[in-house]
């Protein structure tokens, strides 16, 4: 299987995924498995506007998930840096602000 992964903002995709062929299958992540990401607050950088709305990584996760036909320590590897990602950025922002008080 081959996958599209679109990355950018909100608006961004949905302009790109019109430009898709029409005979591309469209995939939905299973909404249980969001909740869990919730729950795993896996990135705290930026909160989404919607309950069902995740990073493209996020996401990504999910689908492998979701498709089972690969090494389960893929997905869950993939959040890890996720959140090792999102808290060294919230560090760093930390730091800015110290520096600039």
């Amino acid at each position: 299987r081959q996958f599209i992964l679109v990355d950018g903002t909100w608006r961004q995709a949905r302009r790109l995924c019109r430009r898709f062929p029409p005979h591309l299958t469209r995939v939905h992540i299973d909404e249980g498995k969001l909740e869990a990401l919730e729950d795993a607050d896996v990135s705290p950088m930026r909160t989404q506007v919607e309950p069902d709305r995740v990073c493209s990584l996020a996401a990504m996760a999910c689908l492998l998930k979701e498709i089972g036909n690969h090494d389960d320590r893929v997905p869950a590897r993939l959040l890890e840096l996720l959140r090792l990602k999102s808290e060294a950025v919230l560090k760093g922002r930390e730091w800015k602000e110290r520096k600039t008080v």
